[in-house]
């Protein structure tokens, strides 16, 4: 895994690298440990609250797999009491990729995500926009939602609450961009935009995508090709133009999943008062309530 947490009470998450892992830690015992041969050096599993050991902290990252954790099969003191049972069940522990049938049997994990789902609404819309990089309105997100609860994507257990912008997208048939915007807080807006713009059917205009033709034509969004390998993440966006007679892969790009992103922005908003909403806020929460009940 490529993230870590510090404490098993804690919500907040951080990306591993050497200087977060340095700079959150400082350097101190229990997640420094020196008494062997060589040092070790320990963090939490944001998921099961284990132990987990950090290895290439330091050492020659040029073969295998570079800096990354693993769970550590035993308590360390004043860190984390390791529990079996929770290790079996983890998301971090053996994760899948999406389009497998394996469902949960642990309602407690399928009801977690819809508990995410239901409190930051907003965090998941913020998410999968900057993920696609297509500024989705409100009405498709209801749309998606919808398709999301028929699947019954929560209950499949390769989408868990560090992937789930990206297991969310990837349920989704394919969604029709026509009169769509861009969302300009993408890393891959300008990409997408330049690929519309050199498309045989469609342009985009002030960050608008548009035909160029009266008769039919259309230009359809979704995520494949999901790839777990070791601590390597990855899916692949792709849009299809398609007219009579006609239908061409106009952009596809692999992008890495981000497993820190979403909790790490819910974790900064556990505290938040549900009396403090915007209005914008209030119409995603309006669409969850539709098909999520508390």
């Amino acid at each position: 895994m490529n993230i870590f947490k510090l404490k098993t009470d804690s919500n907040e998450i951080f990306n591993l690298t050497v200087h977060n892992y340095e700079h959150q830690t400082h350097k101190k015992s229990p997640y420094y440990d020196m008494s062997g041969k060589e040092g070790r050096y320990y963090a939490v599993c944001p998921s099961c609250n284990n132990p987990i050991q950090i290895y290439k902290l330091y050492k020659d990252k040029t073969e295998g797999q570079g800096l990354h954790a693993r769970h550590f099969g035993k308590s360390i003191h004043r860190l984390a009491v390791y529990n079996e049972e929770r290790y079996l069940a983890c998301e971090l522990s053996n994760p899948e990729s999406f389009g497998g049938e394996n469902k949960r049997k642990n309602t407690k994990k399928s009801n977690e995500l819809l508990a995410l789902i239901k409190e930051y609404p907003d965090v998941l819309f913020n998410e999968i926009r900057k993920i696609s990089g297509i500024g989705f309105s409100y009405n498709k997100f209801d749309t998606m939602l919808k398709h999301f609860m028929k699947s019954e994507g929560y209950y499949y257990t390769a989408i868990n609450k560090f992937n789930l912008p990206y297991g969310f997208l990837y349920m989704q048939k394919s969604v029709n961009l026509y009169r769509g915007f861009l969302h300009k807080y993408s890393p891959h807006a300008n990409e997408i935009k330049e690929a519309i713009q050199n498309s045989k059917y469609h342009t985009v205009m002030d960050e608008e995508i548009k035909k160029n033709i009266d008769d039919f034509a259309a230009l359809d969004f979704y995520l494949i090709n999901h790839s777990v390998k070791g601590t390597t993440e990855t899916i692949e966006l792709r849009i299809v133009e398609s007219a009579k007679e006609y239908e061409q892969i106009i952009f596809k790009k692999k992008i890495p999943v981000d497993k820190f992103s979403f909790m790490n922005k819910v974790s900064k908003l556990k505290d938040r008062s549900n009396e403090d909403k915007e209005e914008w806020r209030e119409k995603l929460q309006a669409i969850v309530d539709q098909y999520i009940r508390r």
